[in-house]
């Protein structure tokens, strides 16, 4: 919701938006995006937390109550949810089947495309649908599960989908740079060289007291090729940041010469250090190695992703200024090295508010009556307190279980992992066990082998083998919860 529903876009800008305009989400998905992400976070919440064992890893429309349905803006029937799950969701076994390649090397599996990424259901089965990997349900929600939806390129549409994207991704950067409280920031600058030769400058100028930070844009992601490390590995990393490091270059050279009055309001006496946001991360590019392919620079340049710098620009044991030079002095290949040093907050305010924009996850109305006043989201202090489980006979409720489960996670920042808060869960033997091992995801291909997760590596995103999991307080699907947040 943060990037494509609650990122502001002027209507008189230069490259005004094409695709992403007033009703863009109901053609493309057939509903609203917040009832998409609503969706998404029903169908994971059932195959992960159902009260029933059995019932794991499955999603039926039966098990979920009609009750539930004003959660949701515009669907209100188990045929409209089954529509939209057919149109985006559902495959079946045999085009499952034939989605892999005959020459498929299984050694290359987790760096190539998984067919459940696009289409996370196996219906045509007993019961309702299979969710072999919940955690890719949740990726259909991401801002790149999404771009991929709409981002057909072989339609003018799809590419034009594509563009907005990545014109909204950089107006999204610059509403994170503005949590920073001791910085102020400059939007690109067009800069006259001649009577008719004008040149924009990098996407934002940062400047704190001690520090400017130029800030370049790239909504760009690994591709396949680049995943598998194939002989053209360096010419394809090159070509995708080559433009961003030269930009880069082009502007610390016009801001040092002093010639241009249009950058009178940037230092040019400060230590200056340059930034790349990309959508995707992009694993080990700031280490050596990667980085003798890429143009030099006048200026030390890092890398970032967006996750990274969402949690970044929450700094609060000091300024985002120190911590960049810490960083670029230490020579380290990634911010979140240094991330255990400092103190953030829990929460990143512009994520919360496109959290709360989601069915299941905002409050009801009945909720917000009874709440007490300063305790949103931005005050809620992980409770360590167990509940005891109530007398009353009701049905659990799967989809409140897994809201307060997301909402009272913290990211660890000395991993990209989610540690659990105590969140109380209650089992069929009425057991108030802090999230017990068998609430975890479903992951069949884990279970099947007789492996812990500790033994064996997985990897959610198709781009590097993920960190091993820690057993009862460690889940594998962290960046995809995250990335909900501020996928729509």
């Amino acid at each position: 919701m943060a990037l494509l529903d609650q990122t502001p876009y002027p209507d008189d800008a230069d490259d005004p938006l094409e695709a992403i305009l007033p009703g863009w989400d109901h053609d493309l998905l057939g509903c609203s995006l917040a009832d998409y992400l609503g969706i998404v976070h029903l169908v994971w919440a059932c195959a992960t937390t159902h009260p029933n064992p059995r019932r794991r890893g499955r999603f039926a429309l039966d098990w979920y109550p009609a009750a539930e349905y004003d959660q949701l803006d515009g669907l209100r029937s188990p045929a409209q949810v089954r529509a939209v799950l057919n149109r985006h969701f559902v495959t079946t076994k045999n085009k499952l089947r034939a989605a892999f390649p005959d020459d498929n090397d299984p050694l290359l599996r987790r760096y190539t495309h998984n067919p459940l990424r696009s289409r996370p259901l196996v219906g045509g089965v007993p019961g309702g649908y299979l969710v072999p990997v919940p955690a890719a349900v949740l990726g259909k929600a991401t801002p790149l599960g999404l771009y991929y939806t709409g981002g057909d390129n072989k339609s003018e549409w799809g590419k034009a989908f594509t563009n907005d994207v990545g014109r909204l991704f950089e107006r999204y950067v610059g509403r994170q740079l503005d949590l920073l409280p001791d910085a102020e920031v400059h939007p690109e600058i067009l800069v006259k060289l001649s009577k008719k030769d004008k040149k924009k400058t990098i996407d934002f100028f940062v400047v704190f007291p001690d520090l400017v930070l130029l800030v370049e844009v790239k909504s760009t992601r690994p591709g396949e090729q680049l995943r598998l490390g194939g002989p053209d590995f360096t010419t394809l990393l090159a070509k995708q940041f080559t433009k961003a490091f030269e930009q880069i270059n082009r502007s610390v050279n016009l801001l040092r010469s002093g010639k241009h009055p249009e950058l009178a309001d940037i230092p040019a006496d400060r230590r200056m250090i340059g930034m790349v946001v990309t959508a995707e991360p992009f694993h080990q590019i700031n280490t050596p190695a990667h980085r003798v392919a890429m143009p030099d620079t006048d200026i030390p340049v890092m890398v970032t992703s967006i996750a990274e710098l969402e949690d970044a620009v929450t700094i609060t044991s000091t300024s985002l200024a120190k911590l960049l030079c810490a960083a670029d002095d230490a020579g380290v290949a990634d911010l979140r090295q240094l991330f255990p040093e400092y103190e953030f907050l829990e929460h990143n305010a512009v994520l919360e508010q496109g959290w709360s924009a989601i069915p299941f996850a905002r409050p009801r109305a009945q909720d917000a009556a009874t709440a007490e006043p300063g305790n949103g989201p931005e005050h809620r202090a992980p409770s360590t307190e167990h509940r005891a489980p109530s007398t009353e006979h009701r049905a659990p409720s799967m989809i409140g279980l897994s809201a307060e489960r997301m909402s009272r996670k913290r990211f660890d920042r000395t991993t990209s992992w989610t540690r659990c808060q105590g969140v109380e869960v209650r089992p069929e033997n009425g057991s108030t066990e802090p999230f017990p091992k068998s609430h975890l995801p479903h992951l069949p291909d884990v279970e099947a082998s007789g492996l812990t997760c500790a033994q064996r590596p997985l990897t959610l995103d198709n781009s590097r083998p993920a960190a091993h999991c820690e057993p009862a307080h460690r889940t594998a699907v962290t960046e995809h919860e995250r990335s909900l947040r501020h996928s729509g």
